[in-house]
């Protein structure tokens, strides 16, 4: 998880290079391609959170479901299905 924690730190730094960058669109064009690639990145960094936490989710809810169709019996602090 350092991997998210590092990615969200580089994101917060970059606010006040993006507040920069939205004043200078204007005037340079090269800027205003910058914003809009970086937009599209955003939006597929996002898009790609939102898989990872569904499939997170379902795994979870999978795992669930056969913890409580699978009987555990316990004998001795052996575990066995």
């Amino acid at each position: 998880m350092a991997g998210v924690g590092a990615a969200i730190q580089v994101l917060l730094n970059m606010d006040s290079r993006v507040d920069d960058a939205e004043e200078k669109q204007i005037e340079h064009k090269a800027v205003r391609e910058w914003l809009q690639q970086l937009q599209d990145d955003v939006f597929y960094a996002e898009d790609l959170m939102d898989e990872i936490c569904t499939d997170a989710l379902r795994h979870r809810l999978d795992a669930e479901r056969q913890t409580k169709k699978s009987p555990v019996v316990e004998s001795k602090g052996l575990r066995l299905w």
